[in-house]
């Protein structure tokens, strides 16, 4: 656990401030190169433990360290919080992921959308796309931050 990425010790994390751990006593390292498989049955907290890492939840105890800047981490989640009914089109969401202005950003997204073969979409109401076809433009947007 030297070399790890991600140092993760006796953490527990919450959805709230100072709310009662969800998932407590976590210790793990990941490495560079190196997979790491959460696994177990449904509600037993796995992605509380990914969102704990990542920040998205928040670490009640123990500690979360990284040896890399963590905006250089893309994440990808389960479902969307996006409403179909916002008139925002796959590339604006892919647009999300970074930080430059559509106009400097377009070759970055339309690169991003077509390494998951959506740029035919890119124009295309994110509500109007598909379950698959909204994952993988979640997954561009994961993608463009590199």
């Amino acid at each position: 656990m030297n070399n790890a990425i991600v140092k993760v010790h006796n953490a527990s994390f919450s959805y709230y401030r100072k709310g009662k751990a969800a998932v407590r006593n976590i210790t793990l390292g990941v490495n560079p190169g190196e997979f790491l498989v959460l696994r177990g049955p449904n509600g037993c907290g796995k992605s509380t433990i990914i969102k704990g890492i990542l920040g998205i939840a928040y670490t009640i105890e123990g500690t979360v360290t990284w040896a890399i800047k963590k905006d250089l981490i893309g994440y990808v989640p389960q479902e969307t919080t996006i409403s179909g009914g916002i008139p925002y089109t796959a590339s604006d969401i892919v647009q999300c992921g970074i930080d430059k202005p559509h106009c400097i950003a377009r070759d970055l997204i339309i690169n991003a959308l077509a390494a998951v073969e959506m740029d035919s979409k890119a124009g295309i109401r994110f509500g109007d796309l598909s379950g698959g076809q909204k994952r993988r433009v979640l997954f561009a947007r994961a993608l463009v931050r590199n």
